[in-house]
């Protein structure tokens, strides 16, 4: 991992934290037997998001950078989860024939898949961490974001 992805992480992650640290306190708790167990999205990271943050750039669809990316069935059975799966960034073309730039790193790999509603059309980077990184309806800017994150 490049430095300037590592210190990319700090920011966000450190505003996360804080959001969130009041329902560590409660889990803790429930565990204890001192609280009632905790449920719902703030619990299961479902509402943990990155917008706005260092290693987010742009928006297409229903999604922007930084947004937790969806899971869903994808034909033959898999899921888009286990495509994201790794060490690698993944690169889903969803609903588009968008052209993709030439000599993508080897640390991306490309998955097309037809329309699907959590995604509405376009292009996401997924980072490794299962969050979009980058997002555009074509692949403008989507190379200088790499080479921003991978140094």
């Amino acid at each position: 991992m490049s430095r300037s992805l590592a210190q990319g992480y700090d920011t966000p992650r450190s505003h996360s934290t804080s959001r969130n640290l009041p329902h560590a306190h409660g889990t803790q708790g429930a565990y204890t037997g001192r609280r009632r167990s905790p449920s719902g999205r703030s619990t299961q990271q479902l509402g943990i998001g990155y917008r706005g943050g260092p290693l987010s750039t742009g928006a297409a669809g229903a999604l922007a950078a930084g947004d937790r990316a969806p899971d869903g069935r994808l034909p033959g059975g898999s899921r888009l989860f286990d495509v994201f799966r790794g060490p690698h960034f993944t690169l889903l073309a969803v609903g588009t024939d968008a052209e993709l730039p030439p000599g993508l790193p080897g640390i991306v790999q490309v998955h097309r898949t037809g329309p699907y509603e959590p995604y509405g059309k376009g292009l996401f980077l997924v980072r490794p961490d299962g969050y979009v990184g980058w997002a555009g309806e074509d692949a403008t800017g989507l190379v200088d974001h790499l080479d921003q994150v991978t140094g």
